[in-house]
């Protein structure tokens, strides 16, 4: 009867151990895929963030007495830059400036000298395009964001993700 009891003890025991181990594994891969979308995304809303000074060249060139939202969106840029982890306060940012951004395309509607401008029109319409791609990438992002969250918050799980330090993840809400 003893050893009945010790064998299935044992078994429990290997099998816990054998399932926080592959749950440890199962973590650490998910977090390099975050981590590897989040880039994807970050590279995405750097490359915007390259765009801006052309327009705003353009604009500046084009239309004078917008030196006050061009200064805007020079400082908002900078903080971006300087903001390079998923959260709350990095899609804050951004959707200050895409709102600001949005503002300066719309220009090209009340100024026809903008409208006309190849350069302008040219960049309009990449911004558009790094906005579309933008959206996409921040959506496969969140996507798997809410499934590891999720994940974690398995009631067998969750132990090996305290205990091992893999927090839940801020999900990226970017709507330009």
């Amino acid at each position: 009867m003893l050893t009945s009891f010790l064998i299935a003890f044992f078994t429990i025991l290997i099998l816990l151990l054998m399932g926080g181990i592959l749950a440890f594994y199962y973590f650490r891969s998910i977090t390099t895929e975050l981590r590897d979308e989040w880039e994807t995304v970050l590279d995405n809303l750097n490359l915007r963030l390259d765009k801006i000074p052309n327009l705003l060249e353009t604009v500046r060139n084009l239309v004078p007495n917008q030196e006050k939202i061009i200064a805007e969106i020079i400082r908002l840029r900078g903080e971006s830059r300087a903001t390079t982890e998923a959260g709350a306060d990095k899609v804050q940012k951004e959707l200050s400036i895409s709102q600001k951004l949005r503002t300066l395309v719309d220009l090209g509607r009340k100024e026809p000298r903008l409208n006309k401008d190849i350069n302008f029109l040219a960049l309009k319409t990449e911004l558009k395009q790094l906005d579309a791609e933008i959206e996409k990438t921040a959506a496969i992002y969140n996507e798997r964001v809410r499934g590891y969250n999720k994940t974690s918050k398995l009631i067998f799980m969750r132990p090996i993700a305290l205990i091992f330090r893999f927090p839940p993840k801020p999900v990226f809400e970017y709507e330009p």
